[in-house]
This record gives C-alpha cells, sequence and structure tokens, in this order.
C-alpha cells in the first residue's frame, strides 16, 4: 500500500483535527517490557482519533544535531537500538514518507526554520518506544524531526505552530521526550515530585516559555539546565489549535525517577488522567 499523500495546505480546524500527543517513552529497556498495569489504557474516544491518523511526525528528544534540524525521508528507515546500531530484535517496520517529509521541511522553512532532509536516519527508540504501543502493526507512516543542539523551548513551540494545519489533515504530530531523569539511576532524588508538579502548574497557566534557569528548578540537583527531553512537550503546546484542551494522559512514574508524564493536545477531553 502506498503512503497517503501529503496533506493540503489549508489553515487548520480544531473539530476535525487529530490530537497532538506528548509522550515520555522512558529508557527502551523499560518500553520493551510488558506494559505495567498501573498505565491506563486510552479511551475509545481518542483511540478512534488517533486512528484516523494518516501519517506521523514525531519530534524526539532521542536525535539531536548540529546546526539545522533534520527531517528523516528514506521510505524504509531501520529500527534503531538504544546504542545507535539497528535494533536485531523486535523491530519496528513502519515506513516513512517522503512526500510529507518534504512538505515539512517546507512549511518550516516558511516559518523561517531552516532544515535538511536525512535519506538515511532510522528510527530511534524515542520513535519506536510510545508508537509501537499505539500503532503495533507500524502500519501508519512516519516522519522524524531532529532536535538541533541549542534550540530553546521557545523555539520548538514555533516548530509546533507551523506544523499544526498538518493536524486538520489527519496528520499526528508527537513530540517523544520526558521530564528531567536522573543522571545516577540507582538512585531516588527528591526532585521527580516537585518537578512535576512545576510542570502542572505551567501547564494549567498555559505558560508556554520554557523551563526557567536552572537555579529556578525545584530540587534541580540532577537535573539538566537545558532539559533536552522536555523540549518536545513544547513543540506539542506550540501545535494547539484553538479548541484545543491540554488531557493529561499519565502522570507519575513507572521506575522511579523516571517520568511517564503524557498528554494530548484535543478538542474535548479524551484521555484518560491517573496519578
Amino acid at each position: 500500500m502506498s503512503p497517503p499523500p501529503p496533506a493540503s495546505r489549508s489553515g487548520a480546524s480544531s473539530a476535525s483535527a487529530v490530537p497532538a500527543l506528548y509522550f515520555a517513552p522512558g529508557a527502551p529497556q523499560v518500553e520493551c517490557r510488558e506494559r505495567s498495569p498501573d498505565v491506563p489504557p486510552l479511551s475509545p474516544s481518542l483511540e478512534a482519533s488517533l486512528h484516523a491518523a494518516r501519517a506521523i511526525v514525531v519530534l524526539s528528544a532521542g536525535w539531536a544535531v548540529m546546526g539545522a534540524a533534520r527531517v528523516t525521508v528514506g521510505s524504509r528507515p531501520e529500527t534503531l537500538g538504544e546504542n545507535g546500531g539497528p535494533l536485531e530484535e523486535a523491530p519496528y517496520p513502519a515506513r516513512g514518507h517522503p512526500a510529507l517529509a518534504r512538505e515539512v521541511a517546507e512549511r518550516l522553512s516558511e516559518a523561517g526554520i531552516f532544515t535538511e532532509l536525512d535519506r538515511h536516519r532510522g528510527w530511534e527508540p524515542g520513535v519506536w518506544g510510545p508508537l509501537r504501543t499505539l500503532y503495533p502493526a507500524a502500519t501508519v507512516p512516519i516522519v522524524q524531526i531532529s532536535l538541533s543542539f541549542g534550540a530553546r523551548a521557545a523555539d520548538m513551540a514555533q516548530m509546533g505552530a507551523a506544523l499544526a494545519p498538518l493536524r486538520s489533515e489527519g496528520i499526528l504530530l508527537v513530540g517523544s521526550g520526558g521530564s528531567p531523569r536522573s543522571l545516577r539511576p540507582s538512585e531516588v532524588p527528591p526532585w521527580p515530585e516537585s518537578f512535576e508538579s512545576w510542570v502542572t502548574e505551567r501547564l494549567g497557566l498555559r505558560d508556554f516559555r520554557g523551563p526557567p534557569h536552572r537555579a529556578e528548578l525545584p530540587s534541580t540537583a540532577l537535573a539538566s539546565p537545558r532539559a533536552a527531553h522536555l523540549l518536545p512537550l513544547f513543540f506539542v503546546l506550540g501545535s494547539a489549535l484553538p479548541a484545543d484542551r491540554i488531557t493529561r494522559l499519565y502522570e507519575g512514574c513507572l521506575v522511579a525517577p523516571l517520568s511517564l508524564r503524557s498528554l494530548a493536545l484535543c478538542a474535548s477531553p479524551q484521555g484518560v488522567v491517573h496519578t
């Protein structure tokens, strides 16, 4: 089956748009385990809207480059493991979507965001981790966008806004990252709960300006001052449409201190909140 045609250049409509999702996928070894019973299933309405997606555009914190961001344009990318090499066991064989990739690059260019097309990059764990759960048959084609080193939350929000019209054309936008993780995974530091509260407050205020200076973050002894794995959240928030509401899909930690905060932007509450 051929990939669907690229989206038209029409404006975005909240009523007809598919959601935009932010997932904290966790480490690949967590994703490969049997799904925890503490992670709630998606609601029927949200699941139905996701099944309507014709293609997926993912911005993952697992791929960062120097210079301009890159957009995957390969038609059959391989599945990459945590070490960057091919994943031999249980690959995720989703196709690429070259035509959509070129449209993504064009839309970003029109917004003043310059990118390069990448024909060789495979699906890294930040892509196949959450999508394997959503689309286990791997039948929906994917385009991945990289982060650029030095990118700010405002840059990600601008990128999300440039691609927001794709949502009304059945293109699912996904940010794959996570709240800051410990640099010493054998310990359970005190900061995850306070950071989760800080993020919740910002979401409630719709304050998308990004994380403050390191000194202003709560309990930041082990947190990254420019947490790259949090930037995809602002990509998703930047894609918000006028009627969107923030629906929290999951909050908390599956394996402390690994945050699983995940949310959806959709025109009506469609998710499940578990804390």
